[in-house]
C-alpha cells in the first residue's frame, strides 16, 4: 500500500513537472541580441531586441525595455523590422523606458522575429542587466487572446577596455518601399471630413518621417521627382487631414529614411477643377491670343521689336 501510494505520488510529480515544461514552451518570448557580452566604457554598442513566438501565430506585441540610469540611448533602429505597423515606435518615455507596440497583419511565426535595436552607451564600467516589463503579445487567431509571455534578459559587462569596435551605423543608400496613399472619410475621425492615410517600410536604416503635400500646381513644387526645398510641404503622420476638402488637388506624400533618402507617392485630384476654372490654362489662352493678333498686326510687331532693340 505504501509502496502504491508511493508510486501515485511519484506519478503525480512526474506530470506536473510535464505541464509545467510543456505550458513554459508555449510562451512566446522577448529576448536581446549583442556582438559581445562585453562592451567597452563609452562605445557605443547594439542591442537587438527579438521575438520568439515558440510555435505560435502572434500579431501584436507591446511592452518596455527596462536598463540602467547610466545606459546612454544614442539611437533607436527599426528596419528590416517584422512590425508591419507601429502603434507606437520605440520611443524613450518620461520614466526613461523604451517602450514599443506594434501589429503585424497576417501573423508571424518564428524564433527570431527582429523588432527594433538599441544603440547604447554605457558611462561607467560594472555588470548592467537589460530586460522587460508590461509586456504583451496577441494571438493571430480572430479574438487577439494573449499569449504568455516568458522574459529573457540579457547580462553585460563594461569595461574600460576592449577589442570589440564601437557601433557604425549601416549604409543605407535605398529609399523607403513603393506605397500608395489612400483617401478615406469616417464619421468617427476629423469629423467626417476627407484624410489621407499610408505607410511604408524602410529596411535600411528605418523610417524618420512622412511629409505630405497639397497642391494644384505640382509642376511648381516638384521636379524630376525630387522636391524643390520644403515650400509647402508639411511634416504628419498617418491618418493625415486634408486641407483641401473639395479634393481638388494633387496630393504628395514623402518618406524619408534615417538616412536622409526619399519615397514619394503621388495621387490625383479626385474632384479635378474644369478646364474655365484652370488659371493655367487661361494664360496659355492669353499669351496664344497675344500673339495671334501681333501676327496679323505686323507694324505693331515690327514696332515692339524696335522698341527692344532701343532699350538694349
Amino acid at each position: 500500500m505504501n509502496s502504491l501510494k508511493k508510486s501515485i505520488i511519484l506519478l503525480t510529480f512526474v506530470l506536473s513537472l510535464l505541464l509545467l515544461i510543456s505550458g513554459s514552451a508555449q510562451a512566446a518570448e522577448f529576448y536581446f541580441g549583442a556582438h559581445s557580452k562585453e562592451v567597452g566604457s563609452g562605445k557605443a554598442f547594439e542591442i537587438g531586441v527579438l521575438l520568439n513566438t515558440q510555435n505560435q501565430f502572434i500579431n501584436a506585441v507591446e511592452g518596455k525595455i527596462i536598463f540602467p540610469d547610466d545606459l546612454e540611448v544614442v539611437d533607436i533602429l527599426e528596419g528590416n523590422s517584422i512590425i508591419n505597423l507601429w502603434v507606437e515606435r520605440p520611443h524613450r518615455d518620461k520614466n526613461g523606458e523604451v517602450f514599443f507596440s506594434g501589429i503585424v497583419p497576417g501573423g508571424y511565426l518564428g524564433e527570431r522575429g527582429y523588432l527594433f535595436s538599441l544603440v547604447l552607451r554605457a558611462k561607467s564600467t560594472g555588470q548592467i542587466t537589460i530586460t522587460t516589463s508590461d509586456e504583451r503579445i496577441l494571438l493571430n487567431d480572430g479574438e487577439a487572446t494573449s499569449a504568455p509571455v516568458n522574459r529573457a534578459p540579457i547580462f553585460l559587462s563594461v569595461v574600460e577596455k576592449t577589442a570589440i569596435e564601437a557601433f557604425l551605423p549601416p549604409h543605407d543608400s535605398d529609399p523607403p518601399e513603393a506605397f500608395t496613399p489612400i483617401v478615406a472619410q469616417d464619421p468617427n475621425l476629423f469629423d467626417n471630413q476627407y484624410f489621407v492615410v499610408f505607410l511604408t517600410q524602410d529596411k535600411g536604416s528605418g523610417i524618420d518621417h512622412y511629409e505630405i503635400l497639397e497642391t494644384r500646381n505640382p509642376s511648381a513644387e516638384l521636379k524630376g521627382g525630387k522636391s524643390e526645398g520644403t515650400r509647402g510641404w508639411r511634416i504628419g503622420e498617418s491618418p493625415y487631414l486634408l486641407q483641401d476638402q473639395k479634393l481638388a488637388s494633387f496630393i504628395f506624400v514623402k518618406a524619408v529614411d534615417r538616412a536622409g533618402n526619399e519615397r514619394i507617392a503621388m495621387l490625383p485630384p479626385k474632384n479635378p477643377l474644369p478646364w474655365y476654372k484652370d488659371y493655367k490654362l487661361w494664360i496659355i489662352i492669353i499669351l496664344i491670343g497675344f500673339m495671334v493678333y501681333l501676327a496679323t498686326h505686323r507694324s505693331l510687331w515690327r514696332r515692339v521689336i524696335s522698341i527692344l532693340k532701343l532699350r538694349r
